[in-house]
This record gives structure tokens, C-alpha cells and sequence, in this order.
């Protein structure tokens, strides 16, 4: 089973990176900063009855479809537990089995000691490279700006 898991993931990957934006942001992603990233396993999540109050008003963002805020950007100071909500967050999500696959369009979990992780640059180009995945709708944007400006990755912001 393992065997065929793995490889049906393999072959799912191949055809991704068969298309060649995808496979030039994937390129000069930030791997490690993804939410599912191995550099990140097992993920951090929160102590049970810990930060309920923001974990519920992320959750009730998401479910709220009609609401007039598309983006919900999560920020605290510096050891507060965001990435701990974050991983919660998705867990809680996923067990609610919505009917779609991931609640999550893309992620970026900044670490200032990994020099991938701590990029404005990679930042920009890994959720680029997420977004792609989860809304195809935007690969004809991508591939335009990639094309027309192929040193885009690393220009300054």
C-alpha cells in the first residue's frame, strides 16, 4: 500500500512539474515553508483549551462565505503561537471533511534561523507556487508575468 501510495503521489508531482511555470517556481519555492512540509513534522499545534478564541474567529472566518474579507493575514508578536493556531486551524478544518480537499490556498511559515524561510522574496514566489496548485484559474497570470519577466525571482521587492 505504501508503495502505491507513493507512487501515485510521485506520478501526481511529475505532472505538475510538467508544466513549466510550475516547475520554475517550484524551482525557488521555500519547500520548508509550507504547512505540509517535512522540514515542519510533525507540525505544531496548540494544547488543547489553549488560544480557543482565535482558533474559533479564524475558523468562523473561513465558513463565513459571504463575508467581504477574502484574506485573513494572522499576526502576533513574536512567540505567541501563530504557527501552532495555524497547524489547529487546518486540523479542525480538515476533520470537518468540507467538501473540498484543503482548506488551505497557501501558507508561509517564517523561521529566521533558515535563511529559505526568512526570504521577502521567497515568500512571494511560495505562495505563487501554492496558489497555482490550489486555484488553477491563476496559472495563465503566472506564466504571463513568468514569461515576460523571467528574472522576476530575483528581483527586490
Amino acid at each position: 500500500m505504501l508503495l502505491l501510495s507513493t507512487a501515485i503521489y510521485m506520478a501526481a508531482f511529475t505532472t505538475i512539474l510538467e508544466v513549466p511555470h510550475l516547475t520554475f517556481l517550484y524551482q525557488h519555492a521555500a519547500m520548508g515553508a509550507m504547512h505540509e512540509s517535512e522540514e515542519r513534522c510533525p507540525p505544531p499545534l496548540c494544547h488543547p483549551g489553549t488560544r480557543d478564541v482565535v482558533i474559533g474567529r479564524v475558523i468562523g472566518w473561513y465558513l463565513d462565505k459571504h463575508g467581504q474579507k477574502k484574506i485573513m493575514w494572522v499576526h502576533a508578536p513574536l512567540g505567541y503561537g501563530k504557527t501552532a493556531v495555524a497547524g489547529t486551524v487546518k486540523e479542525r478544518l480538515d476533520a470537518m471533511e468540507l467538501d473540498f480537499d484543503s482548506p488551505v490556498g497557501a501558507t508561509f511559515f517564517f523561521w529566521r534561523s533558515s535563511a529559505e524561510r526568512n526570504s521577502p522574496a521567497r515568500f512571494i514566489i511560495t505562495l505563487a507556487y501554492q496558489l497555482a496548485q490550489s486555484i488553477p484559474e491563476l496559472c495563465p497570470g503566472l506564466e504571463v508575468a513568468i514569461k515576460s519577466k523571467p528574472g522576476i525571482m530575483k528581483m527586490a521587492l
